[in-house]
């Protein structure tokens, strides 16, 4: 008896299927890809970033960050300059660098599209404040002479809006010794980058030490 022409239920099923694999291993593919290269580009920021520390450091008698008023005045706007920025000539809370935006930080990649600039408290990479004194209303940088380890040494770390966790995916990571038991989200697959004093980037998972709640254990990693 002579088959008629054409797909069979199972065989279109099957097909289907087939298809439906193949769609997803592309768009996973696609997200890893994408993925990698946002880890990327922020490993470029944070570099870049350290060579506007150092600069301003240089200049400013090693301190390891811009002297600022008070608590609530940020850090960034001074270290815009260094970068590129010019986000003083607006206020004292603004920043005009796109070295600042991790691929990642949404709101902050979108203010710079709509405005050219962003508030500089959404950075998503802030100091670690044991390097950091104040005095007379004032808040800066240690000398950098006063550092030891510095290539174990957390300078600047990357993480989430302390406010209210805006990005990065489910996991987070503990930065104890960081002046409050800050939890915080991992932004990158494999983890969150993390500028050392000696000018070196690199990642770091929420294994490391320094994420470490047990201060004994983490505290080694922040403490000058």
């Amino acid at each position: 008896m002579k088959r008629e022409s054409g797909f069979t239920l199972t065989e279109m099923m099957v097909a289907l299927v087939l298809l439906l694999a193949l769609s997803m291993l592309v768009s996973y593919g696609a997200q890893r890809l994408r993925a990698n290269a946002n880890q990327s580009l922020c490993l470029t920021n944070l570099r870049n970033l350290s060579s506007g520390l150092y600069s301003h450091a240089a200049d400013h008698n090693g301190s390891l960050m811009p002297r600022v008023a008070g608590s609530l005045v940020p850090w960034p706007p001074v270290i815009d300059a260094y970068l590129g920025g010019n986000g003083l000539s607006f206020n004292a809370h603004t920043i005009t660098s796109r070295t600042w935006a991790c691929p990642e930080n949404k709101t902050l990649v979108n203010a710079f599209q709509r405005n050219g600039r962003a508030e500089a408290f959404n950075t998503g990479y802030p100091i670690n404040r044991h390097l950091t004194k104040s005095s007379d209303g004032f808040t800066y940088g240690i000398p950098m002479a006063q550092v030891r380890q510095p290539a174990q040494k957390v300078y600047v770390i990357e993480s989430c809006r302390l406010s209210d966790g805006a990005f990065g995916p489910a996991t987070t990571m503990a930065y104890t010794p960081y002046g409050y038991s800050g939890w915080m989200k991992q932004v990158h697959p494999r983890g969150n980058h993390v500028l050392f004093c000696d000018g070196h980037v690199e990642p770091v998972a929420a294994s490391h030490e320094l994420c470490s709640k047990t201060v004994s254990v983490s505290g080694p990693w922040w403490l000058p």
